[in-house]
C-alpha cells in the first residue's frame, strides 16, 4: 500500500474493506458462462413456462450484478517471500509499505462473521463456479490473474439497504466506497517492509509513524534490495 493508505490504516486502527464494484476486474462477482446451463437446469423442473424462466435467469443475473455493491474484500498475498510484480502494481513510487502478517493472526483479529479464505484461479471458459453462495463468485479468479495468489477476507452487507419489512431493497446502491473494519493491529502485523529502492529518510519516517501508533514491530527494508553475492 501507499504511504497515504498506510497512515490511515493506523489512524483508524482498523483494515479497510473496499466495495467489490471498486476492484479494476470487471469480472469480480461473476461467473464462467458453463455456469448459464446449470442455471437453466435448475429451472426445467419447476414446471415453469418460459417466459418465467428467462424472468428468473435474469432476475438471478441482476442479482449477482448488484450484490458487486454489497460483497466488500479486504486482500493479502500469500508467498513466502515477497513479489517484485506486486509492489510494481500496487505501489507507484517507493513511498510504499507492506505488512506482513499470517492467516491465523488475521483470523483471530476480524469477527466470526468475517468469511476469510483463498482464492481459486480457474478457466471461466471452460470450469464451473457453485451456486447458492454470494461469496463464492468473489472467492474465484481468472487464471490471468494467479500471480495474485489472493487470500480475501468477506463482509457481506446488505442492513443498510433492507426495506421497513426487513426486505434487501435491490435498487438502492451504496454512495460510500467501503468500510473501516476495526482491527487489533498490534496483534496483526508481524513486521512492515518498505518498498524497494526507498530512501533512508522513508524508512525512518514509517518506523516512527509505526512507534508513535504503538506499533514496535521491526520496519525491515523490501528484500529486493538485498546485496547480490557475485
Amino acid at each position: 500500500m501507499d504511504f497515504t493508505k498506510f497512515v490511515a490504516t493506523v489512524e483508524h486502527a482498523s483494515l479497510f474493506f473496499p466495495r467489490c464494484r471498486q476492484f479494476d476486474d470487471p469480472f469480480e462477482g461473476s461467473f464462467p458462462r458453463a455456469n448459464a446451463p446449470i442455471r437453466q437446469d435448475s429451472l426445467v423442473d419447476l414446471k415453469l413456462t418460459l417466459d418465467q424462466i428467462t424472468d428468473r435467469l435474469k432476475n438471478r443475473s441482476a442479482f449477482y450484478k448488484w450484490n458487486r455493491h454489497w460483497v466488500l474484500a479486504n486482500c493479502w498475498h500469500m508467498g513466502p517471500c515477497e513479489s517484485a510484480a506486486l509492489w510494481r502494481l500496487y505501489s507507484k513510487t517507493t513511498d510504499a509499505v507492506c505488512i506482513v502478517s499470517t492467516y491465523q493472526r488475521l483470523r483471530d483479529c476480524l469477527p466470526v462473521d468475517v468469511r476469510i479464505g483463498e482464492v481459486s484461479y480457474i478457466d471461466y471458459d471452460n470450469e464451473t463456479v457453485e451456486e447458492g453462495n454470494v461469496n463464492f463468485p468473489f472467492m474465484h479468479k481468472r487464471l490471468s490473474f494467479k500471480h495474485e495468489r489472493e487470500l480475501r477476507a468477506l463482509i457481506w452487507d446488505t442492513n443498510w439497504c433492507k426495506t421497513p419489512e426487513g426486505r434487501i431493497d435491490t435498487e438502492y446502491i451504496p454512495s460510500d466506497l467501503g468500510q473501516w473494519m476495526p482491527c487489533d493491529l498490534v496483534k496483526l502485523v508481524e513486521c512492515i517492509r518498505v518498498a524497494p529502492q526507498s530512501l533512508d529518510w522513508f524508512h525512518d519516517l514509517v518506523r516512527r509513524v509505526a512507534t508513535h501508533y504503538g506499533l514496535t514491530v521491526e520496519v525491515r527494508r523490501s528484500s529486493l534490495d538485498d546485496a547480490p553475492f557475485f
